[in-house]
């Protein structure tokens, strides 16, 4: 019978190996919420990094926009620039035309009136003329 004392667990041995399970089991049941709040914190910090991705691709899609509208609008102040450049080399040849008309018609007119000056000269030197001896004709006084 003693060694089926001795085979058989013993009322304590049984209490120490119930306590033992008990403990473990606690300790697995912590370990699985430990994990379960670590799952949860890793849950709302990717949450986080979800909402930060979108605002980036929100920034993103926005700045690409105003490139785009910068782009359309250097384009379009560069075609304006060109036209405005068309229009002042126009303005530039059309006053040109005008400056060389204008002084054709200034040289013209000068011509003319240095002309009738001249004849004017002649009629009045002509009126004029009185019996000058030879060195008044000859030095014109």
């Amino acid at each position: 019978m003693d060694n089926q004392e001795d085979e058989q667990p013993t009322q304590k041995e049984e209490a120490k190996d119930k306590v033992l399970q008990d403990d473990i089991i606690n300790l697995l049941k912590q370990q699985l919420n430990d994990k379960e709040k670590q799952i949860s914190f890793l849950e709302n910090q990717m949450n986080v990094k979800d909402v930060q991705i979108n605002k980036l691709n929100e920034t993103l899609d926005n700045q690409q926009k105003l490139l785009h509208n910068q782009q359309a609008l250097a384009l379009e102040s560069n075609d304006r620039i060109k036209a405005l450049e068309v229009k002042l080399k126009e303005n530039d040849k059309r006053q040109d035309k005008d400056g060389k008309d204008q002084l054709y018609v200034e040289t013209e007119t000068q011509r003319s009136d240095m002309k009738e000056n001249k004849v004017d000269d002649f009629y009045k030197d002509l009126r004029e003329d009185t019996p000058k001896g030879f060195f008044s004709k000859f030095f014109k006084r």
